[in-house]
């Protein structure tokens, strides 16, 4: 996946992530969007390394 599309999708994720905490939705669930989040931006910085 690209750079970009990776960023595309961590602002996505942010911004879900924002509207969740904003709801107060499930703990469990902000969790999982984190994690999510997270895992995009590793991806986004390991393809800073290669």
């Amino acid at each position: 996946m690209s750079k970009e599309e990776l960023s595309r999708q961590i602002e996505a994720m942010r911004e879900r992530l924002n509207d969740a905490v904003d709801r107060k939705i499930d703990y469990e669930q902000i969790l999982k969007i984190s994690k999510e989040m997270d895992r995009l931006i590793a991806a986004y910085m390991s393809a800073d390394a290669d």
